[in-house]
């Protein structure tokens, strides 16, 4: 079976764990599989992300976004060749089934025209942010035009409800896996609390640095390590300086996640809207117990609150930080929800077993 994933980009965030993780699974069951960058200029696959036997393909578009300045025309000729281009790779690869992983990221021309391929559309909480209550016409318009040749996958029970809701299309969901087994396994007892992520006002870390304050004056021994990078990374080293903070350290995005899980106690992860949380357990199959907003969707579906960890208050970031604290000064509890977090992460999102839920709609006939 020969499968073509269509992404917008290469990069380091959790879409490309999430879809790498699938691919070199497929690749190394006997699938054939193709993945192209649809929409990117920089065309290079982060290094070890992609199984080598995985076939790579992209529509090179700098100077395309060139044209865009020209009015009106410049326009037409992009549009015109990005759609002939990814009907021209279509054709070319073949594929049995074309997974998508952005809504819009297959024009509904392109998906008319090889609608005897399989679809399926791929959901990473595109409409799951707090004010998304009903869908713009246009995103309603596409999914009216796409729904009899696509299947809606979404990664969360929650969000699948929802885009039921929103677009009237079935919608099944499938949850990421836990992908892999950490050597490196944290011991509970190092006074460090870590965040990865991007740097956004989607995570939210710049409103909780300041209830840091609370930590530091009781336990100045605790440090706040924060990696990633982004746009709000001004505002958070702002509010570091202002709030007088000691212990709390930015750092550049990391490729040694396993090494920094294992040097930390909690993982907190302040996020306002999420498509999974990819990132939560990779801290649980390494034993950290995390601290999260109990937001829309992902963190309700992986933690089992009070048990490997807290679903705190959503966008409440002194409650949020209290739990954190609370970890903090009960030793025995942390260690035991990291236990916990590590046993409960590795049964429930076993790759074989979320993978063969994936074998199942790639043989099915028709949609659900």
């Amino acid at each position: 079976m020969r499968i073509l994933y269509i992404q917008n980009k290469f990069g380091l965030g959790g879409i490309n764990k999430i879809t790498s993780v699938k691919e070199n699974y497929l690749v190394n069951h006997g699938f054939e599989v193709h993945n192209l960058n649809a929409q990117d200029s920089e065309c290079l696959s982060p290094v070890g992300m992609y199984d080598e036997k995985i076939v790579m393909h992209s529509i090179p578009i700098d100077r395309l976004n060139k044209l865009t300045a020209i009015p009106v025309v410049g326009r037409i000729l992009r549009f015109v060749y990005c759609r002939y281009q990814l009907l021209k790779i279509i054709y070319a690869i073949n594929p049995d089934i074309i997974v998508q992983t952005m809504p819009r990221l297959l024009p509904v021309l392109v998906v008319w025209l090889t609608c005897w391929k399989k679809h399926i559309l791929e959901y990473h909480g595109w409409y799951n942010h707090p004010a998304t209550t009903k869908i713009p016409w246009k995103e309603r318009a596409y999914h009216t035009l796409i729904s009899p040749f696509c299947q809606l996958v979404a990664l969360t029970k929650g969000e699948a409800d929802k885009l039921k809701r929103l677009t009237g299309c079935n919608s099944l969901y499938i949850p990421n896996s836990q992908y892999s087994f950490p050597k490196l396994i944290s011991n509970g007892k190092n006074k460090r609390v870590v965040s990865m992520a991007r740097f956004t006002s989607q995570k939210k870390l710049e409103d909780i640095i300041p209830y840091w304050r609370m930590i530091e004056d009781k336990h100045p021994d605790w440090e706040l390590h924060l990696f990633g990078e982004g746009p709000d990374e001004p505002k958070m080293r702002t509010a570091i300086a202002e709030n007088n903070l000691k212990t709390v350290f930015i750092h550049p995005y990391t490729t040694h996640v396993e090494e920094e899980m294992a040097k930390a106690s909690i993982y907190v992860f302040p996020s306002m809207f999420e498509g999974f949380g990819l990132v939560l357990l990779e801290a649980m199959s390494a034993g950290v117990p995390c601290v999260s907003y109990d937001c829309p969707y992902g963190p309700g579906e992986i933690i089992r609150n009070g048990e490997d960890g807290i679903l705190s208050e959503y966008n409440n970031p002194k409650v949020f930080m209290e739990n954190v604290l609370y970890l903090i000064e009960h030793d025995d509890i942390r260690k035991e929800m990291g236990k916990k977090a590590r046993e409960n992460s590795l049964k429930s999102f076993n790759i074989d077993a979320i993978m063969a839920q994936w074998m199942k709609i790639f043989n099915s006939k028709k949609y659900e």
